[in-house]
Formats: structure tokens, C-alpha cells, sequence
């Protein structure tokens, strides 16, 4: 046995439980009933304080729970994410979901601070700098629109069903009950109002709309907001 294999395992043996947690050499530890990170040769990454540890390998940080409040740190030890939110998790990039009073927002660690208020009941990365956000009113649906970290405003107001891309800047909108349309973030407003069961881009300003109730789908014209057939 060489002297870096007994290094290892007095690590190993320094600890109530180890676990590997990348290929990296770092280790998430339990000693006495708190959580730290440790490297293979016993260096200290996060001191041993923690009620919990975990590791996102997306963005190669670790997540330490101490008392309800979450901080994300990288392999450096450099604290990305800083200790006042109760929950993290990775959007993408340099983006994170965080929680904070039962509301979620989106923190920007390029930036270093918070650009979307913990307001909204759920957020989904939509790839870049833009995310799909939720949030509830009570017993009322559930109303949705699409935030831009980079601009720091919404490109599609929050009163839509549901948003979804199409491209850069037109977006699939709906709305309750089951009514379709298209939103642009350009115009900032629906080029297809939303009053179809169903709408199918053939262009950007040539769309294929069907009315509920109609089996017949008919053309809409964007650039001149009419119907055509």
C-alpha cells in the first residue's frame, strides 16, 4: 500500500458515510449527523455543519442545506449562489431556480443577483435566457408567460394558459377554454388572436386556424389580421 492509498482510506475512515461525488476526487461525508464535502486526500471543500449536501452535476456545484437555507457552491469553493433562498436548483447556463417564501424566482450567477422576484409558483428553462413562468391566484387558473433573464422583462405577459416557442420570436399562446394563438414578441402583442382550437405556423405571417366546432381549417394572414380560404 502506497501513502496516497492510506490517505484515502483514513478519509474514508474519518467518516461515518462517504459517498463519491463526481469524478473529480470530491466526496459528500456524514460525521456525527451533519453533511460536508471533502476531498479524496481529506482537504475541505465545505466544512461538515451541513443538515444536507447534494451535488448538481449540470452546473458542477454542490447545494448545502444548513437550518432551511440552501447555498450553491463550486468546485472552488466560491459560493455561486448565496445562503438565503430555502431551495436551489439549475436552469441552465449561469441561470438557478430559487425559493423564498413559498414563491420561486430565478437567480443570474453571472450577474450575481436576483433578476426574476420570488413571486411564481414554477419555472422552466426554454433554453438561452428565456423561461416559462407560472403563477397561481388562488382558485383561479393558473396563468403563464415567458421572462427574458437577459432583458430582465417579460416577453409574453404572464395571462396566457400556456406559451410555447415557435422561434425566436413568435410564441404558441393559449388560453382557457382550449383557445390558441400566437404571440409575438416584436409586436408585443397576438399577431393570431387567441380564439382558435387549434393554429399551425406555415410562415411567420401566414398561419392555418381551425374554430371549434368547424372540421373546415382555414388560412389567417397575420400581416393584414383576416382570414382567408
Amino acid at each position: 500500500m502506497n501513502e496516497m492509498d492510506r490517505v484515502v482510506l483514513a478519509t474514508y475512515k474519518a467518516h461515518d458515510y462517504v459517498f463519491p461525488a463526481n469524478n473529480e476526487g470530491y466526496l459528500r461525508v456524514l460525521r456525527n449527523g451533519h453533511w460536508g464535502v471533502v476531498t479524496m486526500t481529506g482537504g475541505v471543500l465545505i466544512p461538515i455543519e451541513c443538515d444536507w449536501v447534494t451535488y448538481i452535476e449540470t452546473a458542477h456545484v454542490f447545494v448545502a442545506d444548513r437550518n432551511g437555507t440552501c447555498a450553491a457552491i463550486d468546485l472552488y469553493g466560491s459560493v455561486v449562489v448565496p445562503p438565503v433562498y430555502s431551495c436551489i436548483d439549475h436552469l441552465g447556463a449561469h441561470l438557478y431556480e430559487v425559493a423564498k417564501n413559498s414563491g420561486r424566482g430565478v437567480y443570474d450567477a453571472s450577474v450575481q443577483r436576483l433578476v426574476l422576484p420570488c413571486e411564481y409558483a414554477r419555472i422552466e428553462h426554454l433554453g438561452a435566457d428565456r423561461c416559462r413562468v407560472r403563477r397561481h391566484d388562488g382558485a383561479a387558473p393558473s396563468q403563464c408567460g415567458v421572462f427574458s433573464t437577459k432583458d430582465e422583462r417579460f416577453v409574453v405577459p404572464v395571462m396566457f394558459s400556456y406559451a410555447y416557442p415557435l422561434t425566436t420570436d413568435l410564441f404558441h399562446v393559449s388560453r382557457e377554454p382550449n383557445l390558441h394563438g400566437v404571440y409575438s414578441t416584436v409586436h408585443r402583442g397576438c399577431i393570431v388572436p387567441p380564439r382558435y382550437a387549434s393554429v399551425c405556423r406555415l410562415t411567420d405571417t401566414l398561419y392555418l386556424v381551425r374554430k371549434d366546432g368547424d372540421a373546415r381549417s382555414r388560412f389567417f394572414l397575420s400581416d393584414e389580421q383576416r382570414e382567408w380560404s
